[in-house]
């Protein structure tokens, strides 16, 4: 709910953060298999992307369009009645950051406070530019070693989006997160990743897609310094029946490094594949892929 006029629009609830709206329709495999989640916004390679979220209890800025310019700003405060993030949000039943309460630890994979999203949009013809940040406070990582600890986490990308008259459409965008308060060795959530796709149209109603994410090697892992670099590539096909309805086919294949666990699915798409098995049965440096096909209806 909220308020709007000339000067933009003022609103209260649960939304998607500005930072995963800016980017969101340069992934075309999004909501499959193939989706940039895996890699993109995700800074640990789990099944949920942390800076690609809807939050819960925030209130929100949507500026009006000046001359194909617009900036979008939220807020949402922790409302953790605990000092370290540990236990759900009041009014929550999950830990914010994406995961279910561990029995024994309460919220210590990724609960956090206070967030902060931004995002500022530039649109002119074939172009579509984005500029995003985001920041997350006392991000509770104690689940992933005493070194780790608790810290502020934020993120930023830039991106391009552009429309070729051969009916092609390019998609880059290029992430840094960052990670404050852990021992360097051990920090497994700061790095650099990258995105990339084209999507051709061949007819009115038919497009075939190809994508490609990167992860870079971040400063440590829980275990220590390895490589934990990654790349997902994604291959598409996808026919229209109308604006709202289609049926794809998503081949993906997760190419993981030594110290890497970048699953296929993440954010809950598709069939999530999670490779972060402490049994020993696919952690870390496993080689995942997958093929899905299903059909889409947007209400």
């Amino acid at each position: 709910m909220g308020l709007a006029g000339s000067w933009g629009a003022f609103k209260i609830g649960k939304t998607d953060a500005p930072y995963k709206l800016s980017t969101a329709r340069m992934d075309p495999f999004a909501s499959s298999i193939g989706d940039y989640n895996s890699i993109m916004g995700n800074t640990g390679g789990d099944n949920r992307a942390e800076f690609d979220t809807r939050l819960s209890h925030a209130a929100w800025y949507e500026s009006p369009n000046i001359s194909g310019f617009r900036v979008n700003a939220l807020f949402a405060p922790g409302q953790n009645r605990s000092s370290d993030n540990s236990i759900p949000a009041s009014g929550e039943p999950n830990c914010t950051g994406g995961n279910s309460p561990d029995p024994a630890n309460g919220c210590n994979d990724g609960s956090y406070g206070n967030a902060l999203s931004i995002a500022g949009i530039y649109e002119a013809g074939p172009a579509y530019l984005i500029a995003a940040y985001e920041k997350h406070t006392d991000v509770n990582r104690t689940g992933d070693g005493a070194a780790v600890g608790i810290g502020d986490e934020q993120a930023f990308k830039v991106g391009v989006q552009y429309s070729l008259p051969t009916n092609t459409t390019l998609n880059f965008i290029v992430e840094r997160m960052t990670r404050h308060g852990s021992v360097a060795d051990f920090n497994e959530r700061q790095r650099s990743g990258f995105w990339l796709a084209a999507t051709q149209k061949v007819t009115a109603s038919d497009d075939v897609n190809i994508g490609w994410a990167h992860a870079g090697k971040t400063p440590g892992t829980p275990d220590g310094p390895l490589d934990n670099k990654a790349n997902m590539l994604a291959l598409g096909y996808k026919h229209h029946f109308n604006r709202q309805a289609n049926w794809y086919a998503v081949y993906a294949r997760q190419d993981n490094k030594d110290g890497a666990h970048y699953d296929l699915g993440a954010s809950g798409h598709g069939i999530t594949t999670d490779c972060h098995d402490a049994a020993g049965n696919c952690y870390p440096g496993g080689k995942i892929q997958g093929l899905s096909v299903g059909m889409q209806y947007n209400f």
